[in-house]
């Protein structure tokens, strides 16, 4: 299965809700569990709600790539050296905190992608494998 969904608009309040929506649908489309599906509306709202509180974006972008065995959630670009900041992985102690912790603790992984003048965070969730 090759998907792709592309979403964009205001970065305002408002916005999360349907940003909630497409991310559930697609989320339940893909077979998330409740559980899954939760930890990526965490994801996804607290980085957008860190994003809009630092004025990083004027608009928030989404793309969703569903494969065969997990989601990839792509949010930006944003121009805001806080946020980037509050992404990034201490190189002394190789800890990260706050936003970052959140983001490392709910999903499989996520990777910041750097451009040349802003940068997209992504975000994977994989499908958990059904025990027989």
């Amino acid at each position: 299965m090759s998907e792709r969904v592309h979403l964009e608009v205001p970065a305002t309040v408002a916005s999360l809700s349907p940003i909630r929506m497409v991310v559930g649908g697609v989320g339940a489309r893909f077979d998330l569990s409740l559980d899954d599906l939760e930890d990526l509306y965490l994801a996804v709202g607290e980085l957008l709600r860190v994003a809009a509180e630092l004025g990083a974006a004027a608009t928030y972008g989404m793309m969703i790539d569903v494969a065969s065995d997990r989601l990839i959630v792509t949010v930006g670009p944003f121009r805001s050296p806080a946020l980037l900041a509050r992404l990034r992985v201490e190189p002394t102690t190789e800890l990260c905190l706050d936003l970052c912790q959140l983001l490392d603790g709910v999903l499989d992984s996520f990777t910041v992608r750097q451009g040349e003048a802003d940068f997209s965070v992504e975000m994977i969730k994989r499908r958990q494998t059904k025990e027989t």
